[in-house]
Parts: C-alpha cells; structure tokens; sequence
C-alpha cells in the first residue's frame, strides 16, 4: 500500500511540514518504522520535534 507522509515541525502552536514521502508498506506500523528512519535523513535542526502524519 502507498502511503503519503507529511513531517512537520510544530511553530507557535501551528504545525508546518518540512517534508512529504510517499512510503510503500505493507502495513501503518511499517510506514511508521520507515518514516522514523527517513527522519535520520532530514536536514532540520535537531532541537525541533519531528511529527509524522501518515495518509493512506
């Protein structure tokens, strides 16, 4: 299944996406685990909490 992913850092109580995935998995827990590693990659500041919303 294809699954689109938003990563977004929250401003000022507003989330704001700094990237967007479109993951293939088998299932949400396994997006989840590939997004988490995806988040390794991104070039964001690391005091900044990275928060996935997946799509299906």
């Amino acid at each position: 299944m294809l699954f689109e992913v938003d990563f977004a850092i929250k401003i000022n109580n507003c989330f704001q996406t700094v990237h967007k995935a479109f993951i293939d998995a088998e299932s949400v827990s396994d997006c989840m685990y590939q997004a988490e590693e995806e988040i390794e990659q991104l070039p964001v500041n690391k005091s900044n909490q990275i928060h996935i919303f997946i799509e299906a």
